[in-house]
């Protein structure tokens, strides 16, 4: 199994899933009463776990896939049997199918997955926590908010004789038809408020109301709170053609550009910053811009290429004073930093994974790829990867797979999972 692809999976089912989701209509305008406060309080789950290291499971020698709860008390995989795909946690058989997609568990330790009936058949439903919901020709994989208290996700039907396209809205269960013919790039707040890019990105639909319109809308975001949002829009000249400049938006009015590229947004917490990463014309450089700020330019920031990376290489701390993300600035090398507040904090990386902090915002902990070495000395040998991660500036050792690093509830112990050769580690380590 390829060791990134693995690592990503891993990575993401511990990840919290912010603000991905969907929007349109008034529909949307139900939210869940979460406050921030329960965003913000850790669970205390792992503050009684002894130090050391326990086997946790012991997977088959031949699964398909498999993931890693967020609490790592439970391990699913796939296994396959003749021509149906069984679904197993912890060993014990859910079900069978004729294809299964898309398994994850969400924030609340709950698994999910798209399951089919038979492959290619275009009859896919999702199965949540042991429930399997209605059948579609397609559906999204669900999109979880911060704690799991909510989740959207989109799905398709085609009727008639000219198989008419139709979408709905699945949040929560709950079905809504939609009058749209393209819903892509769904958000979704901590309290429930919905987002969506619509009508081949040339909206901005939040709870219902449209927020933002341009020819094309390429990356937006959502703001914790739900009240604010970001996105890229592309330039128009002066007689109405489109070109090949961007510019970025906040709450609807232009504060930068025109850029030759923009990458990604990201809010604060508390919802009153605002970062991202653009493409300098003049310069030619990536540049990072808080709060309308440039405090670094770049060869290349990581997550700003693509917006669909899982890597969530750019984070705030936990009280917003600090900024954190990785760059080069000689990307021939292919070496990545870890950069603070625009200062370079770290030795030469692969690549950098998600950032995460203690609940006493007093410690940080990054996941990160070493430069490829080789297996042997040949150089027809394909490069050996490895991932470590990095508390407080000190390293750890070396794995081919494991999960992404959490903190106690109090900020004393680590604890994170690995992979050795078919078995689950549980690693609990104290906090220095």
């Amino acid at each position: 199994m390829n060791s990134m692809n693995v690592v990503k999976k891993l990575v993401s089912v511990v990840v919290v899933a912010g603000f991905l989701a969907v929007g349109t209509f008034m529909l949307f305008s139900n939210r869940n009463d979460v406050t921030s406060k329960q965003v913000n309080t850790p669970s205390n789950q792992f503050d009684d776990l002894p130090l050391g290291v326990s086997k946790i499971f012991e997977l088959p020698k031949y699964h398909e896939d498999f993931v890693i709860s967020p609490d790592l008390e439970s391990v699913a995989y796939i296994l396959r049997e003749g021509n149906s795909y069984c679904v197993y946690l912890n060993s014990v058989r859910q079900k069978c199918y004729g294809y299964v997609q898309g398994l994850r568990f969400s924030p609340k330790n709950e698994l999910w997955y798209i399951a089919e009936t038979i492959r290619d058949s275009h009859q896919q439903f999702l199965v949540g926590n042991g429930a399997e919901g209605k059948v579609y020709a397609n559906i999204t994989p669900p999109i979880f908010n911060q704690t799991g208290s909510a989740w959207v996700s989109v799905a398709t039907t085609y009727s008639g004789s000219l198989k008419q396209k139709k979408n709905y809205l699945i949040k929560n269960g709950d079905e809504t038809a939609l009058p749209y013919n393209s819903v892509s790039s769904l958000r979704i707040s901590q309290k429930g408020d919905v987002a969506a890019l619509i009508g081949d990105f040339s909206a901005l639909v939040i709870n219902g109301k449209v927020r933002a319109t341009h020819d094309i809308i390429f990356i937006f975001a959502l703001s914790p709170d739900g009240e604010r949002f970001a996105y890229a829009a592309q330039d128009k000249s002066e007689n109405g053609s489109r070109t090949s400049r961007w510019s970025a938006f906040l709450d609807g009015n232009r504060i930068g550009g025109p850029y030759g590229e923009i990458g990604e947004f990201i809010f604060s917490h508390n919802s009153d910053k605002l970062a991202y990463t653009a493409l300098s014309i003049e310069k030619r450089k990536w540049v990072v811009i808080v709060n309308e700020k440039e405090i670094g330019q770049y060869d290349l920031v990581t997550g700003s290429v693509s917006i669909a990376s899982s890597e969530a290489p750019m984070s705030f701390s936990p009280d917003d004073s600090k900024f954190l993300y990785f760059a080069t600035n000689d990307k021939t090398k292919g070496e990545r930093y870890l950069f603070i507040n625009g200062e370079q904090s770290s030795e030469p990386l692969a690549s950098g994974f998600k950032i995460v902090f203690s609940p006493n915002n007093k410690h940080a902990v990054y996941i990160a790829e070493s430069l490829p070495s080789r297996r042997s000395g040949d150089l027809n040998d394909s490069p050996q990867r490895k991932f470590f991660f990095v508390l407080d500036g000190k390293k750890s050792k070396e794995y081919e797979y494991f999960s992404a690093v959490q903190f106690s509830s109090d900020s004393k112990k680590i604890i994170y999972a690995f992979e050795d050769k078919g078995n689950i580690m549980r690693v609990v380590e104290p906090v220095e």
